[in-house]
């Protein structure tokens, strides 16, 4: 009776752990306690039941196709198993190929994950690693092309404070061109901190890489984000209703072209039992008020843009059925058209132990 109690009581609260298409269908809002956060902060995995997910990929809702994919974020799976105060994971496929259609993606990508308990303090260590060597056809002028990936992330939590950093070890990738090597590398790094504040989650991010590709000269691109914000959840009667707002200064350089963007976006949420048996959740994201762009040392004159109409309504719906949850959900929407390819669009199952 006890452990059936206990099975009941985690597949009540399993939306609160779920796939990428819950992840997405509340906007990927920053108070989320999730199997996607942990490749942000390793040691939210010390927060979550042992499971297993699979992720069937997420459909493309930008106007850029995703590199070597016909998805905006390839299919991926994987487990979450106790060992002792330890926790350890293992997950194929979760990264995204985000690279130039010139290079090959990140092919079959794993992450291995590993977390314990020291005192009051949470802590894990994430490693993610991909390698692959594609050799083309000289008779066809097909071209060699190799890739390599390696990325470290690591976080601490103690009590309602959690401080996380990204380092992209490696992300490199080669291709033959007519009479040259064409390369490809970036080197990431991102430090974030997030605290709760009774109903609040106050965070603060910072974000950097730069970019080479080296074609028939060297392109070097410069990035730099800065993002401040919160987000206030109230639960009641089986709902989690939430709202946030963040500002966000960009700054990106390309040679002598440099282009500063602020936004300050907002989001709205909800995530409520409909039923034992079925979870439903949305949320709609826009930039508010201020938005704008603004590009120097451009041809022919220096110019402020402001930001495109942004505004985007995900949503979605969690089918449980005992030790499992299916997550669907609507492609990301710009319009109100609701077809066969959008409802549906993405997908994924967890499995409690």
């Amino acid at each position: 009776m006890k452990n059936l109690l206990m099975i009941m009581l985690l597949i009540a609260g399993s939306s609160a752990f779920a796939t990428k298409a819950r992840y997405k269908a509340l906007g990927e809002a920053a108070h989320l306690t999730d199997v996607q956060t942990i490749f942000s902060i390793p040691s939210d995995m010390m927060l979550l039941p042992e499971s297993m997910e699979f992720n069937f990929g997420l459909a493309d809702d930008s106007t850029t196709p995703a590199v070597n994919e016909a998805m905006a974020s390839p299919a991926d799976g994987g487990m979450i198993r106790s060992m002792g105060d330890a926790r350890i994971g293992f997950f194929l496929g979760a990264v995204d190929a985000n690279r130039s259609s010139t290079y090959l993606g990140i092919e079959n990508p794993f992450s291995v994950v590993y977390g314990a308990k020291a005192g009051d303090m949470n802590w894990a260590v994430l490693f993610s690693y991909a390698d692959s060597n594609k050799k083309g056809d000289p008779a066809a002028t097909t071209d060699d092309k190799t890739q390599s990936f390696m990325n470290l992330t690591g976080s601490v939590a103690m009590g309602d404070t959690t401080v996380a950093l990204n380092l992209g070890l490696a992300d490199t990738a080669k291709g033959n061109g007519t009479n040259e090597t064409y390369k490809y590398a970036k080197s990431p790094m991102s430090l974030s901190a997030y605290h709760k504040m009774s109903d609040w989650t106050v965070y603060g991010s910072y974000d950097s890489s730069t970019t080479k590709v080296t074609e028939a000269a060297e392109t070097k691109t410069t990035d730099s984000t800065i993002k401040l914000g919160g987000v206030h959840a109230m639960k009641s009667e089986g709902a989690d209703f939430f709202y946030g707002m963040a500002y966000s200064m960009k700054t990106s350089k390309t040679g002598s072209v440099k282009t500063d963007t602020t936004t300050l976006p907002m989001i709205v949420g909800v995530e409520a039992d409909a039923a034992s048996w079925l979870t439903l959740r949305g949320s709609v994201t826009q930039n508010v008020l201020l938005g704008g762009s603004k590009t120097t040392g451009s041809s022919p004159e220096d110019g402020l843009n402001s930001t495109d109409h942004d505004t985007k309504v995900n949503a979605g719906m969690g089918f449980k059925f005992t030790k499992a949850v299916l997550d669907i959900t609507l492609s990301g929407a710009t319009s109100g058209a609701i077809n066969g390819s959008s409802f549906g669009a993405d997908a994924g199952m967890t499995y409690l132990f």
